[in-house]
């Protein structure tokens, strides 16, 4: 099995599974992903976001990869990036960090150890990059949204994404909590 991790760009966007690159609800706000949605143009708007974040910041994710075969990505970005976030109780995302929206291995191949892979990759990634702190919004268990439903964005179950990297605990409401990974996340990885 060789693993490996792929930036996410323009070329390499077409591995991530297809419910994942057309849901919009964290790159536009809620008036603008309807309107997407209801026109079709859902993923046409993911690439158009993802070429401004590429533009201005730099790549927005990763991809894990098994033996060539995509089995995982995560996104990212700064927060003036990702409208989509100021639905929640707990926003702002502060300005310093970068958030966490997407992470996810594909159910056949988790318990693998690819999560932390993927994980300790962004953070790699992000720690070269200078960034300081990233947040992500979450969900205790329980069921998740549909993806790129009208109840918003996939979110991850946060709770045990904090405890598997080691971030502090809860901040935010008990219904949408939110994980702030300290300045000194890098050095668990």
């Amino acid at each position: 099995m060789t693993r490996a991790l792929v930036p996410l760009s323009m070329s390499t966007i077409g591995l991530i599974p297809k419910c994942c690159r057309t849901c919009v609800a964290w790159e536009l706000e809620a008036s603008a992903a309807r309107l997407a949605a209801h026109s079709g143009e859902t993923e046409f708007e993911k690439e158009i976001w993802l070429s401004g974040v590429m533009l201005t910041w730099g790549s927005a994710g990763q991809i894990v990869t098994v033996d060539d075969e995509p089995v995982g990505f995560a996104l990212f970005a700064p927060p003036t990036a990702v409208p989509g976030a100021t639905a929640f109780p707990t926003a702002p995302v502060s300005p310093d960090a970068v958030l966490l929206t997407t992470a996810r291995i594909e159910p056949a191949c988790r318990d693998q150890g690819l999560g932390r892979y993927l994980m300790e990759g962004v953070i790699r990634e992000l720690t070269r990059r200078g960034v300081r702190a990233i947040e992500l919004f979450g969900r205790e268990d329980g069921p998740a949204a549909t993806v790129g439903s009208a109840a918003g964005p996939d979110l991850l179950p946060a709770l045990s994404l904090a405890d598997l990297l080691g971030a502090e605990h809860p901040i935010g409401t008990d219904d949408v909590p939110s994980c702030v990974l300290p300045a000194g996340f890098a050095r668990a990885v």
